[in-house]
Formats: C-alpha cells, structure tokens, sequence
C-alpha cells in the first residue's frame, strides 16, 4: 500500500510526540491540519519538477522571522515583499539554497496563508554539531543543533523527511513510509558492534597502560563517533557506502578472502588512536570528578590535572570532528570505505568482487531484524547491491549505505538471511 502526503498528517502527529523531546514535543498542537497538509503536499509535488534540467532539493522550515531570530541570530534573510508558498515558487527558488546549509523560511500571514518570507542561513552549524562529540559533562560542545522548528525536506523524487531540530520524525521514500531502526543500540547490528568494545578496552590498557573502567563511556564514544561519520555522508548528498569488518577477521587478510578489490589500501590511520586518547581522558576525567567534588582536603595537583584535562578537551574534539569529516569524505570516491570494527581505516574506493545468486532480500521492520517482507535485489542500484554481495557471504560483517536522497540504510545477514534495515536511527 503507498502513502502519498495527503495520508501523512494522522501518522505525523502520531509519530511527533514520540520522536521529539520536551517542550517541542507538542509543537504540532499549533499547527492546524490543513496547513501542515499543504506544507507536505507542496514539498512532495515540488520534487517532480526540474530547473534548467537539475532536480529540486530542499529544506522548509516552519516558522516566523522573528521565531528564528530568536534562536539563530543573523541567520535569516527577510525578503522585502513575501511570496506565495506553491510549488512553482519552490522549484525557482530552491536552486538558489544549499539543503545542507540553507532553508526555505515559510509562515502562515495575516489571512492563514502559507507564504515564504525568506532565507535560513544556518551555515555549517548543524554539520558542526553533528561532526562534534559531547564535551566532558556530556553536552555536545561543538556546533549548533538544527532549528528546533517543523522542518520539512525534499531531496529526491518522490521522497520528503520531517524532523525537528536533530530530531528525526518521519521519511517517506517512493510511497513507503520508513520508521527509524534504533539498530545502534539495541538488536543484532548494535550486539556485533559492541563485541568490538572489550576490544578496545584491551587495547587502552596495552597500548597506553591505562584501564578504560567503563564499558558503557567506551560504548557511548564507539557509537557516537559512527553515527557523526554516517551523518556527515549524508550531510554531503553524494552517496557512499561504509563497511565495518571485525578486526580479528581482517588481521593478515585485508581483502577477505578475495572479497575486496581496495583501490586505495591504508596501512595507517589517526581515527583509532584519537577514539583511544578520548575515551581515556572521558575515564580519567570522571575518575578525578568524582573524587575531587564534595571532598575536603583535595590535593591541588588533582584541581591542576582536571584543569589540563579540559585544555586538552578543546583540542581533542576538534581534531574528532576532523576525523569525521576526513572519513567520510573518502566516500564520495567511487567503491566503499572499509574500516574495522575498531576504527581502523583499511581503505576507500574498494569495489566488492564476490560472486553472488542472491536474488532477494529481507526487509526488517523493528531493530530486531523481524522481517515483514522481502524485496528483490534488482530494485536497488550497484551500492546496495555491493553491500548485500559482501554481507551475504561475510555474516560478521556490517554494511552501511547512503543514498544521495539522504536515506541511510543497514545491511546484515542474519542466518541465511541478508537483511535489510531501511531506514537507520542516527539520532544523537
């Protein structure tokens, strides 16, 4: 059964409360029903349509001028007489935005019409948030969330996501409406994911004689750090694909078997050590905490060292959020990036060369990987195809896949089941 933007509104407002955090989690209740059905169906009918041959992509964001100022100062260019919010006006006016850096101001006026008032400069502050990491009490410290506004997108034919600030709520893609897969922490991608986590431990402790105390602060890192790296792929729109292989597998065996054809091979990379040195001054850093606060008598050496500790910070993210956006721009070279399960990069542009007579997929509808379906494999390009070839005949391996639409998809054999998830929660 498809889903067309005319049945969107009762899922949405379902969907809203559960997907978006307080207070805005009752944003919705403002926004009459026929309004947010224009706003949908506008967007949706506006990605048919083409500029000069180019195809329309863009961000609408749901509130007034002066909403906006009050959140994202000096980001917004106030058009002199507002517009018409119609499909025409969007298709002229989104080859002028960058979706990933600029959005379409839209508002109801005086007689509850729609209308564009202007332009959201956000610049590269989402994208920044989105590549930073959390600072020492856990806050993310690096960059500005998305407005936390109704905000509607168009990349593709055919296909429109609504989020609030970095809270993803709805994606329809070629008539289906996808529900985000939590798969990075619960189910079976996140339990192979996490296997890699006493590994890192181990190796804390013999590289850099330090015993990392937390599972949990190594787990929250791992997963942090790979979601950023999936978000930045998107952020990009150019598509890619990210494969993670266990690192006992690929110790003297780089290619698999055979497996993979890896034009750029790597011997080094800075990723897995910068992972390391952050979990270690995360424990250090709590370790000192815990110990100095509410005490008496605390030498000073331990208040100079948490001193040191945030200094040090500073430069560690930055140089996290480097990482990330070096990671995944390797992904816009043709082929797949491959890295371990413990961040180490083996290689970028490695195209997947094992033969295969799989014919169809499962489609996963919880994080679980239950299945309601199966979906053959020729309805998808040569990435998605590349990544079920490689996850059917390696079970232990994960595949990531970006489309440029900005989906992100999830690949696993699960038995003799390649599974796909098809719709990844990258909430951070």
């Amino acid at each position: 059964m498809f889903i067309y933007p005319g049945n969107l509104v009762s899922k949405l407002r379902k969907l809203w409360p559960l997907r978006v955090p307080e207070p805005l989690d009752h944003l919705l209740d403002l926004i009459p029903d026929q309004v947010l059905q224009e706003l949908l169906e506008v967007t949706y009918h506006s990605t048919f349509h083409t500029e000069e041959g180019r195809r329309v992509g863009f961000r609408a964001i749901f509130s007034t001028y002066e909403q906006l100022e009050a959140t994202n100062p000096g980001a917004t260019t106030c058009f002199s007489i507002p517009r018409k919010f119609s499909v025409g006006e969007i298709y002229r006016l989104a080859p002028a935005t960058d979706p990933s850096r600029v959005a379409i101001g839209i508002a109801l006026d005086n007689k509850d019409e729609l209308q564009v008032w202007g332009l959201v400069d956000c610049g590269s502050t989402h994208q920044d948030f989105n590549s930073g990491f959390q600072d020492l009490t856990g806050n993310v410290d690096y960059g500005d969330p998305p407005p936390p506004f109704l905000t509607v997108s168009a990349i593709e034919p055919g296909s429109l996501s609504v989020t609030c600030g970095a809270s993803s709520v709805l994606n329809l893609r070629e008539g289906r409406l996808l529900e985000p897969a939590n798969i990075l922490a619960e189910g079976p991608v996140a339990a192979s994911l996490h296997a890699a986590i006493a590994g890192i431990r181990q190796e804390a402790i013999e590289v850099y004689r330090y015993p990392v105390a937390s599972l949990e602060t190594i787990g929250q890192v791992y997963m942090q750090y790979l979601k950023k790296v999936l978000l930045r792929i998107r952020d990009k729109a150019h598509g890619g694909t990210l494969l993670i292989i266990p690192e006992e597998v690929v110790k003297d065996d780089p290619t698999l078997g055979g497996r993979l054809r890896i034009k750029y091979a790597c011997t080094r990379s800075r990723t897995r050590r910068l992972v390391l040195e952050s979990l270690i001054l995360r424990d250090r850093y709590s370790a000192l905490r815990q110990k100095s606060f509410g005490e008496a008598g605390v030498p000073q050496a331990i208040y100079e060292e948490v001193f040191t500790l945030y200094e040090r910070r500073a430069e560690l993210d930055a140089a996290l959020s480097n990482s990330v956006s070096f990671l995944a721009g390797l992904s816009a070279v043709d082929g797949a990036v491959v890295i371990t399960d413990r961040f180490r990069l083996l290689g970028f542009g490695a195209m997947i060369i094992v033969p295969s007579l799989l014919r169809q997929v499962s489609i996963a509808y919880d994080s679980n990987g239950d299945c309601n379906g199966t979906i053959g494999v020729e309805s998808y390009g040569a990435r998605h195809g590349a990544a079920f070839r490689l996850c059917e005949s390696l079970d232990v391996a994960v595949a990531f896949v970006v489309s440029q639409d900005g989906g992100v998809k999830a690949v696993k054999k699960l038995g003799s089941t390649v599974v796909l998830w098809e719709d990844v929660d990258l909430s951070l």
